[in-house]
């Protein structure tokens, strides 16, 4: 099929630059993505690879703070990255 378009050479070059402006906001990711505030008992252990007896001892050592909301039991990431930014030892220790 064939159109014939009356538009002068501005006019064109307008609308194409509209509708590659247009497909380009489509097109972009999200601006800036941010993680949740709390992480549950299991994404913690699979972020700092660790087992669920071992994430209650580093409750009771006072290695990381666990929050109880809403009868649930979660952690600050903040706090969950600055402990291993620390270099504090997250898993279990022979003694």
């Amino acid at each position: 099929m064939r159109y014939l378009i009356d538009l002068t050479e501005e006019e064109f070059k307008q609308t194409i630059a509209e509708a590659t402006a247009i497909a380009i906001r489509e097109h972009q990711p999200e601006e800036k993505t941010t993680r949740p505030k709390y992480g549950t008992r299991n994404e913690v252990k699979k972020v700092i690879h660790v087992s669920l007896p071992t994430l209650n001892r580093m409750n009771k050592e006072g290695i990381l703070k666990a929050h109880k909301i809403s009868g649930r039991v979660l952690y600050l990431w903040d706090e969950v990255f600055a402990s291993i930014e620390q270099g504090q030892s997250l898993k279990y220790r022979r003694i």
